[in-house]
């Protein structure tokens, strides 16, 4: 009883204290609002101030400014009130629109209903239908409207809840700052004013976050109806669509009838004209083609449908590409890249249109729209000619006779009238169409161009995106589960019976189409069988030089070829059975498009394994050794078998299965082909093993052969990091590089195949033209020998002939191989860009990714476009910000959207940003410089400069100069890429020019004297030049120094300064004809006149001697023992001074002997005073042996 009591009281006295609380509160809150200050209330404030007498005037002024501010800021407040109630009200709406919008979505769609009239003029259901078109791009406005109010409210959101975590705080600062403190001098006015614009301070930031959160209640509360009125807008705009091709149907059909009725009168005039005379049959017969004319089918061009329904299905087609475009970019720019994302992307990539076919289309309608302005041309023209029908009937009754119009002129006159009134309206109503259609036309194809281009810069968004995201979860372990779940989905028995029971139906349509495959199978199959002896035979044909020929090889590589087809096109054919009906279970469709790559990647291998044959193209035409053809031969030989069908089953779970499937199943598989795959590129590319070792030992020089491990460690790492890749979650970007390796060594098989044919087919023509070659010099030599039988030569005098047309094989070989190289290079260039080109808009990626001034990952181009437009869009939603001002301090929200300079761009106005793209680009940009300085200055002067008028230095110096301006517009290029322009480095240059003059003045002397060389050419390649006591020819002419290869075959580098500071003789400069001069003594005993004339038959009986100028023999002078003659002969170069000097010597000593003229040699007469002494003693000697020479007994 006590407690109960206790109870009572407790109770009681706390209801006492809650009463009084409460009432505290409401009184607080009625004088609150009492006091609250009002627009209006400030206004009549800064009136009263305005008329009352105050003795200073500079406060007043102050107070009614500052109750100005407070007036603002109250506006602002109401403002933000009346934002909250449509918030509130938005928020109190949704439920019941909710519900009526799914009522609305969960009736059937209605089908379009359109009633016209009888008698209603084409004109009024073409209003019709531009009306109904109005409304259909309304409803697709508002598609879009509601497509972007997503990202919208997310970025609206994430603004609004920053907003009013600052206006809280601003909140909470003002009320700890409290009331702005009086000062005694202050007057009343203006305190009384500034309390008021701290009341509306606080009042209007009040409002604000009251504001605030009745928007983002709103959103959560209206958050299922956006997507319901995305549906809402959905069907009305396909209904609205349907509307429009039903009014389009009955416009088409309208026409029609209109046409066939005309032509039906057109008849009907022609068989009255008939009637009437022929000259009216004729007239009314073009009328009828004119009338065909507009009823012509446009399939006739290759348009199936009507221009109008193509236009409007190119629209549609067109805004539903735009808005996805747009959606992926607001998911990606809102989310990110993650692995939703990343299925988003692969699942649109599938979707875009075909670029290729687009512009197809386009030319077409293009054609159509020229043949159509034609037409028109010509229908405008008739029409002028048909405007005057008394003057169309008038010419009409002047081709008929008179005696045919005695009697009928005035019924014929009126015919022919009608005719020609038939004739008018008939080319009123082509024209009409013609101009229609034109005009239809013309929007098509800007609607086509315009897809094409979005769709290709949609195209390229998702190729530089898609392999940069996840398509399994990270750290995902494949279970036993899905390993189970996807063999089962593979081997369902319930799908392959739908499967054969679909395939075996569309056997039944497709009878011809598959009994031709059968065939052809079939006989690649029985061709295969001897395509192996027929290839052993010609492979006997070539290994004879008697029987060779180049058509051998081609008919070996196509019979090589044929056997390698039978079982790839075995796959092909299965393959397009299984994904062709219509109506295919997903799993076969999935198993024909892995066919489809089993059979791509067995073709090449087969080949490549029948071309490696002992006695096949590789060993015997090719001549590739057999220690490199055979391992890799064996090596394809278990390497197939294996690959291919794990090729099959991971294409078929890539295509065909979920993610499950790929991340158990899809990656062991695809991990296992890869391990196979480096094993293979081990064992065929190791350093010294059968390719990269024996066969390019032969060449250390060889680029290849000094970077095989470089190859070496690509091939097998490339593998392997694709298998992290997959592991590490980017299976797809894994699949996707991993298809793009095995097609690029594919294509590399295909040049080196490529390579070989053009070699062999060099080898074949270079060896026919040498066995030709030398048939014309033995034939040539054999009548030489004939005709020297009768000249002045002795017999066994050996001769010396100049053959000008001989070919010179070596160069002519090495020619062109440099254009087989030239021409492999640029195919190889092609072929990898063809195939990497879907990767290759990934790495615009690296474009973000900034390494100078700073490293730092930069914003997303295509993400700014997409906030800009966000931020368009989120301007025109349902709270508005007003317009502020800048300097208006007093203002919370200013500057809040106002849109600033991001410190990147001020950045990028002031220091050059480099990427990593840059870099890469610019490594690129390098690489095919030294590739181009390489090789396009020789293709250049194989393909060019030797069809023009030019010598051999000429084209050396072009060359040459080529050569550099490449290297020259390379490296500024690629210097260029990395921001480093010509104004930022043109100071560091002068300086280092500057300092190469003194430092290295004489290295900087010989570069510049090689220009000189190159400009002015005093010495060119080719030509014969005496340096000092050096002389020889030209070989090369560098930018620092010449080569010269002296008479000993010793080459010799001499300073270009040397050319031009020193005196150079050059033999063969303007004039390369020689004078040699032939000294020839005779004894005084000679006949002059038989010597000269001996000497000038023998000047002309050398071939090597030039017959203008002509030989000269002058006797020159007495000599002490000879009288001294002199031989000048003029020869056609240099090189051939020598053996002309031997052979005219030669031949001098011959012809002289055979004639008795003495060569004289020197002679000297002894004159002697006295002889006495000389007498006696030389008779003194000769008495001993006298005497000797009696003792001595007779010879017998």
């Amino acid at each position: 009883m006590i407690s109960t009591m206790r109870s009572i009281h407790r109770r009681f006295i706390y209801g006492i204290l809650w009463f009084g609380a409460t009432a505290s509160m409401v009184m607080t809150t009625l004088g609150a609002l009492v006091d609250t200050p009002t627009v209006s209330s400030v206004e009549s404030k800064i009136a009263e101030l305005g008329d009352m007498q105050v003795t200073d005037d500079g406060s007043r002024a102050s107070a009614i400014d500052i109750l100005k501010g407070a007036r603002d800021l109250l506006k602002r407040a109401n403002d933000f009130s009346n934002k909250a109630s449509e918030f509130r009200q938005l928020s109190n709406d949704a439920p019941q629109i909710l519900a009526s919008i799914r009522e609305e979505l969960r009736l059937a769609p209605s089908d379009p209903v359109v009633v016209v009239p009888d008698g209603t003029p084409l004109t009024q259901i073409e209003l019709t239908h531009n009306q109904a078109t109005a409304t259909l791009q309304a409803a697709r406005l508002k598609i879009a409207e509601l497509q972007a109010e997503t990202e919208r409210r997310d970025q609206q959101r994430s603004l609004l809840t920053e907003r009013l975590v600052q206006v809280k705080q601003e909140l909470i600062d003002i009320r700890s700052q409290g009331e702005p403190t009086v000062q005694p001098e202050t007057p009343n006015e203006v305190v009384d004013a500034r309390a008021l614009l701290y009341q509306s301070s606080i009042i209007v930031r009040e409002r604000e976050i009251e504001a605030i959160n009745r928007e983002l209640e709103s959103y959560e509360i209206r958050r299922e109806l956006l997507p319901a009125r995305r549906d809402q807008a959905q069907r009305r705009a396909a209904e609205a669509q349907s509307l429009v091709d039903a009014w389009q149907l009955v416009i088409v059909n309208r026409r029609q009838i209109e046409a066939e009725q005309t032509i039906v009168d057109a008849k009907k005039l022609r068989r009255e004209a008939a009637r009437q005379h022929p000259v009216l049959k004729k007239f009314a017969e073009e009328s009828v083609t004119f009338a065909n004319t507009l009823v012509i089918p446009q399939a006739t061009h290759g348009i199936i449908e009507n221009y109008a329904q193509r236009l409007a299905r190119a629209r549609t087609e067109l805004e539903t590409l735009e808005s996805k475009y747009l959606s992926i970019q607001n998911r990606l720019n809102a989310s990110g890249l993650n692995r939703a994302t990343g299925l988003l992307l692969r699942n649109q990539y599938e979707t875009i249109p075909d670029i290729s076919e687009l512009s197809k289309e386009a030319d077409s309608i293009r054609r159509v729209h020229e043949d159509l302005d034609y037409t028109l041309i010509e229908l405008q023209e008739e029409r002028v000619q048909a405007g005057d029908i008394d003057q169309v009937a008038q010419s009409l009754i002047m081709q008929m006779s008179s005696d045919e119009l005695l009697s009928e002129r005035p019924e014929v006159l009126l015919v022919a009238k009608e005719l020609a009134t038939a004739r008018r309206d008939l080319l009123d109503k082509l024209i009409g169409d013609a101009t229609n259609n034109l005009m239809q036309l013309v929007e098509l194809d800007a609607t086509l161009t315009k897809t094409t281009v979005i769709a290709q810069s949609y195209t390229d968004y998702v190729e530089e995106r898609i392999l940069w995201v996840r398509s399994i979860a990270r750290g995902r372990v494949p279970r036993a589960v899905d390993f189970k779940e996807s063999i089962e989905w593979i081997t369902s028995p319930k799908s392959w019976d739908q499967t054969f029971d679909v395939t075996k139906a569309y056997i039944t349509t497709q009878k011809i189409r598959v009994f031709a495959g059968v065939s052809l199978l079939l006989m690649l199959f029985l061709t295969s069988i001897y395509c192996r002896r027929w290839i052993n035979t010609l492979g006997d044909q070539v290994s004879r030089f008697s029987s060779d020929s180049f058509r051998y090889t081609i008919f070996a590589f196509l019979l090589t070829a044929v056997m390698a087809a039978p079982i790839a096109t075995t796959l092909l054919f299965v393959g397009w059975l299984l994904r062709a009906p219509e109506g295919q279970v997903e799993i076969a469709r999935a198993v024909g498009s892995g066919m489809y790559s089993a059979a791509l990647t067995l073709y090449p291998l087969a080949f490549f394994r029948h071309l490696l044959r002992t006695r096949g193209l590789a060993i015997t035409h090719f001549k590739w050794s057999k220690d490199s053809a055979i391992p890799i031969r064996k090596n394809l030989k278990w390497f197939i078998p294996i690959i291919v069908p794990i090729v099959l089953f991971v294409t078929t779970i890539d295509v065909g299965g979920d993610e499950s499937a790929n991340a158990s199943l899809g990656r062991v598989l695809f991990t296992a082909q890869l391990l196979f795959l480096t094993l293979f590129l081990h064992k065929v590319l190791r350093p010294n093993g059968a390719v990269l070792g024996k066969n390019t030992k032969r060449n250390t020089t060889n680029w290849i052969y000094r970077s095989r491990y470089i190859w070496y460690l690509l091939a097998v790492l490339l593998p392997l990091v694709f298998i992290i890749l997959s592991w590490w979650g980017f299976h797809y970007t894994a699949l996707q590089l991993q298809s793009r390796l095995v097609q690029t060594l594919i294509f590399i098989l295909v040049l080196v195949t490529a390579n070989a044919i053009l070699h062999r087919w060099l080898y074949v023509a270079r060896r026919r033209v040498a066995v030709e070659d030398a048939k014309r010099r033995r034939a040539q030599a054999v009548a030489d020998a004939e005709g020297l039988q009768g000249s002045m030569e002795l017999p066994g005098t050996p001769t010396a002939t100049l053959d000008e047309e001989r070919v010179d094989l070596p160069a002519l070989s090495e020619q062109t191989k440099q254009i087989f190289r030239t021409s492999i290079a640029v195919s190889a260039v092609i072929g990898f860009f063809i195939i990497w080109a879907q990767a290759l808009p990934a790495l615009k990626m690296f474009d973000l990714v900034q390494v100078w001034p700073s490293v730092q990952i930069l914003e997303d181009p295509a993400s700014s476009s997409v906030s800009a437009q966000r931020a368009e869009s989120s301007s025109q939603g349902p709270v508005q910000t007003r317009p502020v001002n800048p300097g208006d301090s007093s203002n919370p929200m200013t500057g809040l959207m106002q849109p600033t300079i991001s410190s990147t761009e001020q950045v990028n106005k002031e220091v050059v940003m480099v990427t990593v793209a840059d870099i890469g680009v610019s490594i690129i940009i390098l690489a095919a410089t030294w590739i181009a300085f390489r090789n396009i200055p020789g293709l250049i002067e194989i393909v060019v400069l030797q069809r023009l008028p030019l010598d051999a230095g000429s084209r050396y110096a072009l060359s040459t100069v080529i050569r550099y301006l490449i290297a020259i517009m390379g490296i500024l290029i690629a210097f260029r890429t990395i921001g480093i322009a010509w104004s930022n480095v043109q100071w560091l240059a002068a300086a280092l020019t500057f300092g190469l003059a003194f430092g290295l003045q004489e290295i900087f002397a010989n570069f510049v004297s090689g220009l000189i060389i190159l400009a002015e050419r005093p010495i060119r390649l080719g030509d014969t030049v005496t340096v000092g006591d050096t002389s020889g020819t030209v070989m090369r002419i560098r930018m620092r120094a010449t080569t010269i290869s002296d008479w000993n075959r010793k080459e010799l580098v001499i300073p270009n300064k040397t050319f031009i500071t020193s005196d150079v003789i050059n033999w063969t400069l303007t004039d390369p004809t020689l004078r040699v001069t032939i000294p020839v003594g005779v004894s005084y005993s000679s006949d002059v006149d038989k010597v000269e004339k001996l000497l000038y038959e023998i000047a002309c009986t050398c071939k090597m001697v030039l017959e203008d100028p002509k030989p000269q023999v002058l006797f020159k002078e007495f000599g002490d023992s000879t009288l001294n003659f002199e031989l000048r002969v003029f020869i056609p170069h240099i090189d051939y001074f020598v053996l002309v000097r031997h052979e005219i010597h030669n031949t001098i000593f011959k012809i002289f002997k055979k004639e008795g003229v003495e060569i004289a040699f020197p002679q000297r007469d002894l004159h002697l005073r006295s002889v006495g002494d000389l007498a006696q003693l030389i008779d003194h000697k000769k008495k001993p042996e006298v005497e000797d020479t009696i003792g001595e007994p007779p010879a017998s």
